[in-house]
């Protein structure tokens, strides 16, 4: 499992969550159930599916979720936009919190390709999985000998051993 915390990606987009729930506080009482909830909701919805995707067992599932995160930064710009035309917010706000955005859009697209071209779960390159009642240590890039005959397929992995090499699927 990723510690999402020690992503940059994951600490801005947090922090920026804050700050549109301080501009949207702002926003007309008229819309608490539109577009300062709205907003609010894809703001949060950028770390959430980091830490969400973060959480998942393999690369594959946690590219899906950085992808979500790319969609909600972008809903989030857009509302960004709207709130300046609508008179909500000041033109240089949304040009800075737009910027801050287009950052962390660029850091998820970074982010995804990486997690994208991982053969394993986890983005530090290493994973520990239980087989046959030993951990065995899986790195990137790296091979495990399975120690005695036996075929294992699920919780995504296949082994066949002795001497066999544990390939994980994502």
């Amino acid at each position: 499992m990723r510690d999402v915390r020690k992503y940059e990606v994951f600490q801005l987009a947090d922090q920026l969550v804050l700050e549109v729930y301080r501009i949207t506080a702002r926003f007309p009482k008229s819309e608490m159930f539109g577009m300062t909830g709205q907003m609010r909701r894809a703001a949060a919805s950028i770390p959430m599916n980091l830490a969400e995707g973060a959480a998942r067992a393999g690369a594959k599932e946690f590219a899906q979720f950085v992808n979500v995160a790319v969609g909600s930064c972008e809903e989030v710009r857009y509302q960004l936009h709207l709130a300046e035309a609508l008179g909500y917010l000041a033109k240089t706000e949304q040009q800075a919190l737009d910027g801050k955005y287009e950052s962390v859009k660029k850091m998820l697209a970074k982010l995804y390709g990486a997690v994208s071209r991982e053969p394993m779960a986890d983005a530090l390159g290493e994973v520990y999985e239980q087989f046959l009642g030993k951990v065995i240590r899986l790195t990137a890039g790296h091979q495990a000998k399975v120690e005695e005959k036996t075929e294992v397929r699920g919780a995504g992995l296949t082994a066949v051993g002795p001497e066999a090499i544990l390939i994980l699927h994502t």
